[in-house]
């Protein structure tokens, strides 16, 4: 066991990044060794190619503004390696992130010995926020996928809701090199019967997102289908969604899709047995902030 945080952070970050990976399998057996604590937590997930922090960060304010207990779980991080995992505004500490890795480096050498399979580090990091966040008292947990969708170790969660961002090309090794390759593999996080929330905005991809959610039986909503009006940039971004005026401090026009995005989810929480207001959701979009995204600095003299 390790004594340190830093001997158990440079263990888990020696470990394989991404091993080659035809399926679930692994993640489940997994799993189900520790009991599926994957299962003891509501979840929300999150995909698609740009946007994810940012609309995470909407809906993790907004359903704090609405007195909910919210855990992220998200990656990269940028200063801080507890970053990764939060429950409200506080990082998981030191001590337990010690805890947590020492408990999983105990697990992982059970698995291997049963497997003869070694657990990637991001496959090690997502069973370590399933332990911590079922041992925490959260409302529910956002969950950013990590590469992909479809065989991304997040993928083991039964969601209230699935929420995808956007489409673009990226990791083109792994997803593919066309469009509808790459929205295939993001599409993988769709449950049967969990509603998919999206802002997709390809037009040539509806058939694709359509024939998946109804195979699914999800119901879906499209994020686009509200008009945007009255946008304005100074100093913050603002605008108006059905009747209604919302302010966001990040900047960047692309910001306004997501922040719709957001607002078009929480307010389907609705439906879902949560009550996020419409003032909730304007505190916790002018509230959310990402380090380093479009960050505004004075400059020094």
């Amino acid at each position: 066991m390790f004594k340190t945080l830093k001997a158990a952070q440079a263990w888990i970050e020696s470990v394989e990044k991404f091993g080659q990976k035809y399926d679930l399998t692994r993640m489940q057996n997994a799993c189900a060794m520790l009991g599926n604590p994957q299962n003891s937590f509501k979840s929300i997930h999150i995909g698609g190619t740009n946007g994810k922090g940012s609309t995470l960060s909407y809906m993790k304010e907004s359903l704090i503004a609405a007195g909910y207990n919210v855990g992220t779980f998200i990656s990269p991080y940028i200063v801080h390696f507890n970053e990764r995992i939060t429950v409200n505004h506080a990082m998981i500490s030191d001590e337990d992130l010690l805890y947590y890795i020492n408990q999983i480096y105990a697990f992982q050498t059970q698995y291997l010995a049963k497997y003869q399979d070694q657990i990637t580090f991001f496959e090690l990091l997502t069973l370590i926020s399933f332990q911590y966040f079922k041992d925490q008292p959260v409302d529910l947990v956002l969950y950013e996928v990590g590469l992909g969708g479809t065989l991304d170790a997040t993928n083991v969660i039964t969601p209230i809701m699935s929420i995808i961002v956007s489409i673009g090309y990226d990791h083109m090794g792994v997803l593919g090199n066309t469009l509808t390759s790459i929205a295939k593999n993001k599409l993988g996080i769709v449950k049967p019967k969990v509603p998919l929330i999206h802002s997709i905005k390809q037009p040539h991809l509806k058939p694709l997102i359509n024939s998946h959610a109804n195979m699914m039986a999800s119901p879906i909503i499209n994020a686009r289908m509200h008009r945007l009006s009255n946008i304005t940039h100074t100093p913050n971004i603002a605008f108006n969604l059905q009747g209604v005026t919302y302010s966001i401090r990040m900047r960047g026009a692309h910001q306004i899709d997501n922040a719709r995005l957001a607002i078009t989810a929480l307010t389907h929480l609705n439906h879902l047995g949560y009550h996020v207001h419409t003032k909730h959701i304007q505190t916790g979009l002018t509230r959310a902030f990402m380090p380093g995204r479009f960050e505004a600095f004075k400059p020094q003299l």
